[in-house]
C-alpha cells in the first residue's frame, strides 16, 4: 500500500467514527436523508477535516435515517435473499434450471453487494435495487410459473398456458386457441 492508500484508509476511519457519533446523537430519526456529507465535519474529532460520504452504506443509512431506517434497509435485503432462496430450492425440486440459476445469481449479487456496502455508500446504486426488485418479480416469471405448477398423470401442468398432452390434433387446436397451451411434441 502506498501513501495514498494510507491516507484513504485514515479518511475512512475518520468519516466512520463521525458517522457513529451521528448515530449516537440521533439514533431514532437520524440527521436527515442526504445530509451526511454536509454535516460530517460537525461530528469529526480529528484535526484532519474530511468532507465525504460515509463510505459505509450501513453507517450512512443509520446516521441519516436512524436505526429504524437501517433495520428497514436490512429487512429489504434479508427478505429478498430469503425469497430467492425459497425460489431456488423450489426450482431445483421441480426441475427448472434457468429459474434456479437466476435465483442463485441474484443471491450471489445480494451477498456481494452487502459485503461491498461495508466500504462504499451503495444505497443509491441502481444495480442493488434492480436485484431487490428482480427478487420480488422472479416468482412472477414464466419459468417460475412452471416451477409452481404440478404435473398430473396426463402430462398437463397445472397452470394455464403451459404444456398439455392431448389425444387429437383437433383438441390441440382448441386448447391452443382458448387455453393458450402449447402441444407437447413426441
Amino acid at each position: 500500500p502506498g501513501r495514498g492508500d494510507k491516507q484513504a484508509e485514515q479518511k475512512r476511519l475518520v468519516v466512520w467514527a463521525a458517522g457513529l457519533r451521528m448515530i449516537e446523537s440521533k439514533p431514532l430519526w437520524g440527521i436527515g436523508l442526504g445530509n451526511f456529507k454536509e454535516v460530517v465535519d460537525k461530528y469529526e474529532e480529528s484535526e484532519n477535516a474530511v468532507t465525504s460520504v460515509g463510505h459505509n452504506t450501513y453507517i450512512e443509512i443509520a446516521a441519516e435515517m436512524g436505526l429504524p431506517g437501517l433495520l428497514v434497509f436490512l429487512g429489504i435485503v434479508g427478505f429478498s435473499y430469503r425469497n430467492l432462496g425459497k425460489m431456488r430450492r423450489l426450482a431445483l425440486e421441480r426441475g427448472a434450471p434457468l429459474v434456479h440459476q437466476a435465483a442463485l445469481g441474484l443471491q450471489a449479487a445480494l451477498v456481494g453487494s452487502s459485503v461491498a456496502n461495508c466500504f462504499v455508500s451503495g444505497q443509491y446504486q441502481k444495480m442493488v435495487w434492480l436485484v431487490v426488485f428482480l427478487s420480488a418479480t422472479l416468482p412472477l416469471s414464466r419459468g417460475a410459473e412452471e416451477v409452481e405448477g404440478e404435473q398430473n398423470s396426463r402430462g398437463r401442468l397445472g397452470k394455464k398456458g403451459e404444456v398439455a398432452a392431448t389425444s387429437s390434433p383437433g383438441e390441440q387446436v382448441a386448447e391452443a386457441e382458448y387455453d393458450m397451451t402449447v402441444p407437447r411434441r413426441g
